[in-house]
């Protein structure tokens, strides 16, 4: 049986004096560990526990063996815990564990993480894999994770997440597998985003209701990524998954592959097939995204529509849409959806398909008597299965209408706030926008036409909150509307 080491103040002492410290026993810090610079390491062969009562710093190197617990509130140091046992290792104890530097390496063994775990510099996976469990591995703001591959990656097929922050205009690897298989995810964030923190963990298999229901054991791949972010909303993404060909199940057909989302009671599988990339493993990426839940890779022999055209017109007060499409296969029928805001959207009429796969089919809808000036429109294809594709997006403008109004396009406002303002004459005026409390924020003059009027406010730099924006001219005229920047 190892013998345990309690350290206390002297070992302040010995560090700094020494390049390094070897030690055979189990060691346990009861008073205060001081590795003082990079040169220094610290050396053990057994189990390191860290007391409540302690007070550690590495600045150096700690080189461990077997476990490392640590039941101190919050440690401290530029240093590097160095994993390098040739049996399981587990990071355990009380308080979460924050590390500026992790380095795992062995040969042979699983390091466990049994506590919530925090590095703030660099996550090295040398040799072997990192199993969270039901506990999460949180990369800080600025921190990096390197040496991810096949045979070295996180295994999150618990309750227990990666979460790393994505920055705007940015693309973050997340090297997450389950116990044989590894299965990265990618997240990337457009221009306009909002920087988030997400996080991603495994399931080992499909169901078809999300996490309920039967179990998928056809046209897939055999695996469920969970995705969430921080501060829902702010997010325009792309998604991109990786599989090894083991995990394909039967009638997959990765030429006709779908990057599917779960939202609203079923999956969604997205407007196209997508071809996959790479030659085991496989990659697929979907854009668009706006919402995270459940993604999982599917696949369809044949798509049910290809889309060719959607296209309209605003006569009057009534919109006319358009559109065209080929090659229909299974497919049952149309759903027409109007959105003010480009965002949520709502149904507002059906048409059966046409029902015939080998040639064009043109199809139109009058949406009559509009009452808004901007509306966006969008087809949704229902197939005889009960899955759905979508159109693109378009958007309408109404014609003047006799009366002036104000309205706030894509409301909440992602980003920068976009204003409609519908005069029945030329006028110049002013736009002002207040916050909750009243407080002018914003203010512009401006000459406006006859007609609509679209205006981007982009030096809007204002936090989240309660905003109204008014309109007025030199006379009596006074415009006004509410929005929510997220």
């Amino acid at each position: 049986m190892k013998k345990t080491l309690s350290i206390i103040a002297v070992l302040t002492f010995l560090i700094l004096s020494w390049k390094s410290a070897d030690a055979q026993a189990n060691f346990q810090n009861a008073g205060t560990l001081y590795i003082s610079s990079i040169t220094d390491t610290l050396y053990s062969n057994g189990n390191f526990t860290n007391t409540s009562a302690a007070a550690f710093t590495n600045n150096g190197w700690l080189h461990l063996k077997q476990n490392f617990t640590n039941n101190q509130a919050s440690m401290s140091g530029i240093g590097t815990l160095y994993l390098n046992g040739s049996s399981a290792e587990v990071i355990n104890g009380t308080a979460t564990s924050a590390f500026n530097n992790l380095i795992v390496n062995k040969v042979s063994g699983l390091t466990t993480i049994a506590t919530d775990v925090i590095v703030n510099n660099t996550l090295t996976l040398t040799s072997g894999k990192i199993s969270l469990g039901n506990n999460n591995l949180t990369m800080s703001t600025s921190s990096s994770i390197t040496g991810a591959s096949s045979s070295n990656y996180i295994i999150a097929e618990g309750t227990g997440s990666l979460i790393q922050q994505v920055n705007s205009n940015t693309t973050k690897s997340f090297p997450v597998g389950i116990s044989s298989y590894y299965l990265p995810a990618s997240i990337g964030l457009n221009l306009t985003s909002t920087p988030d923190n997400f996080s991603v963990r495994l399931m080992d298999k499909v169901y078809s209701q999300g996490t309920t229901g039967n179990i998928v054991t056809g046209k897939a791949v055999n695996a469920t990524w969970i995705m969430s972010e921080s501060t829902a909303g702010g997010s325009d993404a792309s998604v991109s998954l990786q599989w090894p060909a083991a995990l394909e199940m039967s009638g997959f057909s990765r030429n006709f592959s779908r990057l599917a989302d779960y939202n609203s009671g079923s999956w969604n599988y997205g407007p196209s097939d997508i071809s996959a990339s790479g030659s085991n493993p496989y990659t697929v990426t979907r854009s668009g995204f706006n919402s995270f839940s459940l993604f999982a890779i599917s696949s369809f022999e044949a798509l049910p529509v290809s889309w060719l055209t959607l296209t309209g017109k605003n006569e009057n007060r009534n919109n006319y849409i358009y559109w065209s499409t080929a090659s229909e296969k299974n497919n049952s029928y149309f759903v027409i959806e109007v959105s003010a805001n480009g965002n949520n959207f709502s149904e507002i009429g059906r048409l059966n398909a046409a029902g015939n796969p080998g040639s064009v089919h043109e199809y139109n809808f009058v949406h009559y008597n509009v009452n808004t000036i901007v509306n966006f429109y969008r087809i949704k294809q229902v197939d005889i299965d009960g899955r759905f594709s979508y159109s693109k997006i378009i958007k309408l403008s109404s014609s003047v209408s006799g009366s002036n109004n104000i309205s706030i396009l894509m409301n909440p406002v992602k980003n920068k706030p976009v204003i409609a303002i519908q005069l029945t004459r030329e006028i110049a005026g002013t736009i002002i926008i207040t916050d909750a409390a009243g407080r002018i924020v914003y203010k512009q003059k401006t000459n406006l036409g006859a007609g609509n009027n679209i205006i981007e406010i982009d030096s809007f730099s204002q936090p989240a909150g309660l905003y109204r924006v008014t309109f007025t001219d030199e006379n009596e005229l006074k415009l006004t509307a509410g929005f929510v920047k997220q």
